[in-house]
């Protein structure tokens, strides 16, 4: 993980998909830096259990979506992957007032559609048959 995105790993959906995809070990040593330093995270990751919680959720879903400690934004993200491994996360975020449960479904839909097809424009496994 770059020094770029190493600072919104904790509070941000693109931040959580990325680190899901790390291995535990890695997310735990992040997160006690984190701590140790005194940087942001949700509100709820008062652990490493609950923000390992939310990671596996996010690995296992493919798919992280926030807006309940972000009273005025909604945000999602999805993996991008190289040869199935994630290399980046491609989000979507919207005035969480005015992005309805349909436009939510369709903004993750969407992103979703978008990240297969980079995904698959990266990869370089080919199959025959």
């Amino acid at each position: 993980i770059n020094q770029l995105s190493y600072y919104d790993l904790f509070d941000t959906a693109t931040g959580l998909v990325l680190l899901s995809a790390a291995p535990k070990q890695e997310q735990e040593k992040i997160f006690n830096e984190y701590r140790k330093a005194g940087c942001f995270m949700f509100p709820e990751f008062t652990s490493f259990d609950a923000a390992a919680a939310e990671l596996e959720r996010c690995r296992r879903e493919r798919l992280c979506v926030r807006d309940k400690y972000r009273t005025l934004q909604w945000i999602a993200a999805v993996p991008v992957t190289r040869n199935g491994v994630t290399i980046a996360a491609l989000g979507v975020s919207a005035l969480a007032a005015d992005a309805t449960m349909p436009d939510r479904a369709r903004m993750v839909d969407e992103i979703k559609k978008t990240a297969v097809l980079i995904s698959n424009e990266l990869s370089t496994i080919e199959t025959t048959g």
